[in-house]
């Protein structure tokens, strides 16, 4: 049975979402040009999700133990189911990049010999069972991975190393602000909390708020800190040359030339990125099911069937790669959609503001 999260389990998949979202497609929102001051995006898109999570605390003080499908329905009518509709398709759609995400560096990395076929279909298979098995699991799970923290902040560390500090000046933020694209480019790498938070039930939201934030916060710092090593190590437009597996080899170099320990380096770096972006493609599946099934309201004995059939419909949709794409530095899909979820948790709080018994 699926019982609503405690904070122990709520706030680690806070966190691994963040860092599995924000790390996997930051880097494809950015301009190619931008420089040091790339973890800019990142301070912005922590304050707009601020902004989301203020929302939402304030809907479920309004109208307790309700969802964003809820919300929708109550305030905006016929409209809502739209509205709703809307941005289950945009969840979809990050699915299926997660799920890609994921399989890439598997394919060309571990079973580079594997049919695509077969690797997008046991990855899919794999995220599918972490789904079924409940709200719970998967935040028991986000906590085992926060043991993965230290391992990306000793890469982090290592990577300091290597920085140009020459490149760190106060002048070099007006230049970049101009590369900056869209000065909510990190947006997207806070979605998933905005997600969970109004379809994921837990214990308390308004009363855990306190924790929360922190929890955002620290996402955001790593996150951050990861933006500015990656240009800070590759100079101006070190965003270009961001690697597939997390900054697999930043800083590692100068301390050891052997070729077992930079196969080592590489190896855990890998393991790293492809449990984040494991969880962050487990949580956007769960957080889809559990908004079809609020919208399309459908019994709870047929909900079981709900998981398997949405994980056939993203492995379809991954498989043709055709259909669902993505380009380095130029992705407005992924900040649209974002922005798109945004907004419209701030249409539904303005409308239970105006509307006092929150009838469309």
């Amino acid at each position: 049975m699926n019982h609503p999260l405690t904070s122990k389990l709520y706030l680690p998949l806070i966190l691994m979402s963040i860092l599995g979202f924000g790390i996997m497609f930051h880097p494809f929102t950015l301009n190619k040009n931008i420089g040091v001051n790339a973890y800019l995006t990142i301070v912005f898109g922590f304050l707009l999700a601020v902004l989301g999570l203020l929302a939402i605390r304030a809907l479920l003080g309004k109208y307790p133990g309700e969802s964003l499908i809820d919300w929708g329905n109550r305030l905006l009518g016929r409209a809502g189911w739209l509205g709703s509709g809307l941005v289950l398709a945009i969840v979809l759609v990050f699915t299926v990049l997660a799920v890609r995400r994921l399989t890439e560096p598997i394919g060309t990395s571990i079973l580079f010999l594997t049919p695509e076929w077969a690797n997008i279909l046991s990855c899919v298979l794999v995220i599918t069972y972490i789904a079924q098995l409940g709200e719970e699991a998967l935040g028991r799970l986000c906590s085992i991975c926060c043991g993965l923290i230290p391992v990306f902040g000793l890469n982090l560390l290592l990577g300091f190393g290597s920085v140009t500090l020459a490149q760190v000046h106060p002048a070099y933020i007006i230049r970049d602000l101009r590369y900056l694209n869209y000065w909510w480019a990190g947006l997207p790498g806070f979605v998933p909390v905005l997600l969970i938070a109004s379809l994921i039930r837990t214990r308390d939201f308004r009363d855990r708020f306190r924790y929360v934030l922190p929890t955002v916060g620290l996402g955001a710092l790593i996150l951050g800190i990861t933006a500015f090593e990656i240009v800070g190590v590759f100079g101006a437009g070190g965003i270009q040359r961001y690697p597939r597996p997390v900054m697999a080899f930043m800083g590692t170099i100068r301390l050891a030339q052997e070729y077992f320990f930079q196969n080592f380096v590489l190896t855990t770096h890998l393991f790293v990125f492809t449990a984040q972006s494991l969880v962050i493609a487990t949580v956007l599946l769960r957080v889809l099911a559990n908004g079809i099934i609020a919208l399309c309201r459908i019994p709870r004995k047929r909900s079981r069937w709900v998981i398997p059939a949405l994980a056939a419909v993203v492995y379809l949709l991954t498989l043709f790669s055709d259909l669902i794409v993505y380009a380095r530095y130029n992705n407005p899909l992924i900040i649209s959609g974002s922005f798109f979820i945004l907004a419209y948790l701030g249409i539904l709080w303005l409308l239970s503001r105006l509307r006092r018994d929150g009838r469309p």
